[in-house]
């Protein structure tokens, strides 16, 4: 009871400002300790949501798309069918230097060297330059390129 008597010894402005107080305490402890380390994290939440709605709208733009690309690819394979049906399957160099050759006496020209380089490897082909030493006058050398 000794509580209760020192309570009421306690003037009655200062017990009816202690209530406001106490409600202001509770409401900054709840702050500090519950609602900030929350609110922090529900904003680093928030932004990770909206970066994952951004991911998702533009995968659903490019979903949107997807036959179109779909369709590019088909052709684009049949274009490559197309031109590597162009590129001959074995090496034709000994026709090739036949061709040269004849070529440069049509054009006029004295041809002292064909001889072909090291094989260059590309993706889906291989170059194989040639050297070509020729004699003869300018006009019959741009007949011949």
């Amino acid at each position: 009871m000794e509580f209760m008597e020192r309570l009421e010894g306690i003037p009655s402005l200062y017990r009816w400002l202690a209530i406001p107080v106490f409600v202001v305490l509770l409401a900054v402890l709840y702050w500090y300790f519950l609602y900030q380390p929350y609110s922090e994290e529900m904003a680093a939440l928030q932004e990770r949501i909206t970066s994952k709605r951004q991911t998702v709208e533009k995968n659903q733009k490019i979903a949107a798309q997807l036959e179109t690309f779909r369709t590019q690819v088909s052709e684009l394979e049949a274009r490559l069918h197309a031109l590597l049906r162009e590129l001959p399957e074995s090496r034709e160099i000994p026709g090739m230097i036949r061709q040269i050759s004849d070529l440069g006496v049509r054009t006029g020209l004295q041809i002292s060297l064909i001889k072909p380089m090291l094989e260059q490897r590309k993706e889906f082909y291989a170059e194989i330059p040639i050297q070509v030493r020729v004699k003869g006058q300018y006009h019959a050398v741009g007949r011949f390129f």
